[in-house]
């Protein structure tokens, strides 16, 4: 089954959801791609959101959220090439960010 089967089965359903929390702005998108292939009058009320705030997110008006994406590389390199000691000193909170798009709303009421 491919994802866009998988989305559109999800969509099908007696209760479709009224949000989806992607992984990633990639996944999102493709969530908005499969509720735009629907017709319109069979296209669900859903907010989408997406994690990275890659560019195309702005231009399909996707929520998501931003963390600082070359930070999170440098740090991850860091720690891959010179792992600490103390394990805890592996975590490292990084800053994020909810960019609010055009994805999202409120529940529609029934």
């Amino acid at each position: 089954m491919t994802d866009a089967a998988a989305i559109a089965g999800l969509f099908d359903q007696p209760a479709p959801p009224t949000a989806v929390l992607a992984g990633s702005d990639v996944l999102a998108l493709g969530v908005l791609d499969a509720l735009a292939a629907r017709p319109a009058h069979d296209r669900p009320t859903v907010s989408v959101t997406g994690f990275d705030d890659v560019a195309e997110a702005a231009a399909a008006g996707l929520t998501t959220v931003r963390q600082p994406a070359e930070e999170k590389g440098r740090i991850a390199a860091e720690l891959l090439l010179d792992p600490p000691a103390d394990a805890a000193a592996g975590h490292v909170l990084l800053p994020t960010e909810l960019v609010v798009r055009g994805s999202t709303g409120p529940v529609p009421r029934s």
